[in-house]
């Protein structure tokens, strides 16, 4: 077994313990390990994530993002140039990871210079104010620089990046899902107990009156604002992914809840003079709570000690054929299985192109590849139509070296017309899931 086979896995735990840094810093460790809980056996499963392909999203929008706040947190709570520093660094570190959790990072760095600044000018704390710009100011100067490095020349001032062009044709392309869809997307007990707790630190604002505290609780409540928000409009072109990880602020948010409803529990327990509809009231709660997140929890634990294995042995050889074989060009190939696209294939192969979309999907923006739909339209002559001649013109212009096909995705090919057509193509690999044909330029007979 290599040694990524055992890290990947492992790089989940971070989401975990980001949350129990952000809670620890905020409220103390008894509510660090009910946030690494949540985040770890309630909000997010392992094997789902696995699935699903969501590392670097996990890692960024979970880990970096949520260690970002602490790093903001500790900013505010004692300002110093080491802190600044650290806010600095850690907060800048999302751009290089995920394009996504760019956005989140540029909205939640304007949030944080339009809470605080203000905040700490009104309050006379100058020196307080002029550190936590410092910090803000070189987060800006670190995200600028990774991003320009990451994502091209050009970016942000110019048009003209490597990315820009993947951006903009998504923007406004993805529905934004109902209003209570949230609840499937991050699990009803995180939904709650992250309201809960939003509604007691909005409670406790009435009371305190440190800077440090005041403005890293009016950060976890935008923090959760802004991802909902995001959430409900297409106009930032991934409003699902700002749902998902929208369960980030409210894990973390829901520790306070869930902490506050035991910690009320026992103090009824110890106190005689309580009434009892008040010690029910509160058993009752907290009853409700542990089902609700035990429920999720041994759901989330029965999926991952019994996973389902995502690339059948096959696959798996066919990929590791297309690798040793794999001299330029690109390939075309249809999707494994519902939920695994020709991605994974590509990915295995070492290919970057062609993709693969089934008839009508090319017709929206949606996730296009930077090179435009040309090379989905050409994919699918390859596919669908392999004896054309445009599957000729695209086979010369694209390159195209082989053609995976699935047996149990027959509805996606011509098998048939590949299996005639032996003087264009020539079969090379073959097991009982997948054939591999290598085309060959021939002129078509119109």
């Amino acid at each position: 077994m290599c040694s990524s086979d055992l890290t990947a896995p492992a790089l989940l735990v971070l989401s975990a313990l980001a949350a129990y840094v952000l809670a620890t810093r905020l409220w103390g460790w008894r509510y660090g390990i009910v946030a690494a809980a949540l985040a770890g056996l309630v909000l997010q499963g392992a094997y789902g994530s696995l699935a699903d392909g969501r590392y670097p999203d996990l890692t960024s929008a979970y880990f970096l993002i949520t260690m970002g706040i602490a790093a903001l947190v500790s900013l505010y709570a004692s300002p110093s140039p080491r802190s600044a520093a650290l806010a600095a660094v850690v907060g800048a570190s999302p751009v290089l990871y995920h394009q996504v959790a760019t956005l989140y990072e540029v909205l939640l760095v304007v949030l944080a210079a339009v809470i605080s600044l203000p905040y700490l000018l009104y309050l006379r704390r100058r020196h307080e104010a002029l550190v936590v710009a410092a910090g803000l100011a070189g987060l800006t100067a670190l995200a600028v620089c990774y991003g320009w490095y990451t994502y091209g020349v050009g970016w942000p001032i110019a048009s003209n990046s490597a990315s820009s062009k993947a951006v903009s044709i998504v923007l406004g392309s993805q529905p934004a899902p109902s209003a209570g869809h949230v609840i499937f997307a991050v699990s009803a007990p995180i939904v709650w107990l992250g309201v809960l707790g939003l509604a007691l630190l909005v409670v406790m604002l009435r009371y305190e009156r440190r800077p440090g505290p005041v403005l890293a609780a009016v950060t976890l409540i935008a923090w959760c604002l802004v991802m909902y928000l995001g959430s409900r409009t297409a106009a930032d072109g991934f409003p699902q992914r700002f749902e998902r990880d929208l369960g980030a602020p409210l894990a973390v948010a829901g520790a306070l809840a869930a902490g506050v409803l035991l910690k009320s529990a026992w103090q009824c327990y110890r106190r005689a003079s309580v009434p009892r509809a008040s010690i029910a009231l509160c058993l009752s709660a907290i009853v409700l709570a542990v089902l609700a997140v035990g429920v999720i929890t041994t759901r989330q634990l029965n999926t991952e000690t019994r996973p389902a294995k995502l690339l059948r042995p096959a696959a798996v050889a066919a990929g590791a054929w297309l690798s040793a074989h794999n001299s330029g060009g690109t390939i075309v190939s249809t999707p494994m299985n519902q939920g695994i696209t020709e991605r994974s294939v590509l990915a295995m192969g070492g290919y970057t192109g062609l993709m693969y979309y089934s008839p009508g999907k090319e017709g929206t923006a949606r996730s296009l590849p930077a090179s435009g739909v040309q090379p989905l339209i050409d994919s699918q002559h390859v596919l669908e139509d392999p004896v054309s001649c445009a599957a000729a013109a695209a086979i010369s212009r694209d390159d195209i070296r082989y053609v995976v096909l699935y047996r149990d995705n027959d509805h996606d090919a011509d098998l048939v017309g590949f299996q005639a057509d032996a003087a264009r193509y020539r079969r090379v690999f073959e097991n009982r899931a997948v054939v591999i044909y290598a085309p060959r330029s021939v002129p078509c007979a119109g």
